[in-house]
């Protein structure tokens, strides 16, 4: 993350998650913002009914910050509810 705020001086980056968590990680940077999300879409949720029913939770929290225009992408590492 720091490579990409040093080689691109006009991105700033919004992290979703829980706050708590991910405060410790991250010095402070005025391109860098958490959204804290408390709710965890788990593996074993059916994805459709999880977006549905966890409205605080990162992966609809950051799907939101696109769709309205907050932000221009998003990356995620959750689960995609792909069968394995």
């Amino acid at each position: 993350m720091q490579k990409s705020l040093t080689a691109f001086s006009d991105i700033e980056i919004t992290l979703v998650g829980d706050e708590n968590k991910i405060k410790p990680y991250i010095t402070n940077n005025d391109r860098i913002t958490i959204l804290d999300a408390k709710e965890v879409i788990e593996p074993t949720d059916e994805p459709v009914r999880a977006v549905r029913r966890k409205k605080d939770s990162s992966m609809v929290k950051m799907a939101q910050e696109v769709s309205e225009g907050r932000a221009d992408a998003c990356i995620s590492a959750g689960n995609t509810g792909a069968p394995s």
